[in-house]
C-alpha cells in the first residue's frame, strides 16, 4: 500500500474534503516520520524476539491499518491509520536484515541481502503497475462500487486483506538456516 497510495491522492483529497497539500502530509509525512522512528524502536527493543514473529506481527499491523485507511471518514482517522501502516512496515527492514543474516551462510549474505532489496523495489514497481490498472478499472465501473466503497477505498481494503495470508506464511517459515543460497 505504501506506493499505491500516491496514485490515489486526488481521489483521497476529494473524498476526505482536504487540499492536496494536506493529503500529501497525511499520506507522506504521516507515514514517513512514524516509519522512521518506529524502525529505530523496533531495532532497539525487539532485537531479542524471533525476527519472523516481529515481521509477521508487522504485516498484520500494516495490513489492518491499510484496511482502516480504506474506511477512514475523516482526515484525523486517515492519519492515525497511516501511522499504523508506518509502525507495521517499520518492523520489516531491521527484522528482515536480522532474519536473513541468521539464515544465510556468511559467504552468501551479500547476495541474500541484494535479493531482499531487489524484491522491495520490484514489489513497489509492480504495485504501481498493477494498482494503476485496478484503479482505472474500478473508476470505469464507479457507478457500481465494490462493497459500497469508492475505487480508492476498495483498492486499500483489498491490499490490506491480501496482507493477512502473507502474515500467516511469514509465521510458517522454518527457522533452520538455509544452505546453498
Amino acid at each position: 500500500d505504501r506506493a499505491i497510495v500516491g496514485l490515489m491522492m486526488h481521489e483521497i483529497s476529494n473524498d476526505l474534503h482536504i487540499s492536496r497539500t494536506h493529503t500529501s502530509l497525511l499520506v507522506g509525512t504521516g507515514f514517513a516520520v512514524v516509519f522512521s522512528l518506529a524502525g529505530i524502536a523496533v531495532a532497539l527493543f525487539l532485537s531479542h524476539i524471533q525476527p519472523r514473529r516481529v515481521v509477521g506481527v508487522g504485516v498484520v499491523v500494516w495490513s489492518l491499518a491499510t484496511v482502516a485507511c480504506a474506511f477512514a471518514q475523516t482526515p484525523a482517522v486517515f492519519l492515525i491509520a497511516r501511522m499504523g501502516v508506518g509502525i507495521g512496515e517499520a518492523a520489516l527492514v531491521p527484522m528482515a536484515y536480522t532474519w536473513i543474516s541468521m539464515r544465510a551462510p556468511h559467504q552468501r549474505l551479500g547476495i541474500a541481502m541484494a535479493c531482499f532489496t531487489m524484491g522491495v523495489s520490484l514489489g513497489n514497481g509492480a504495485s504501481l503497475g498493477i494498482g494503476g490498472q485496478v484503479i482505472e478499472w474500478l473508476t470505469a465501473i464507479a457507478d457500481s462500487t465494490a462493497f459500497g466503497l469508492s475505487p480508492w477505498r476498495t483498492v486499500l481494503a483489498v491490499c490490506g486483506f491480501l496482507g493477512l495470508p502473507i502474515a500467516v506464511l511469514v509465521m510458517l517459515v522454518d527457522r533452520a538456516p538455509v544452505q546453498g543460497i
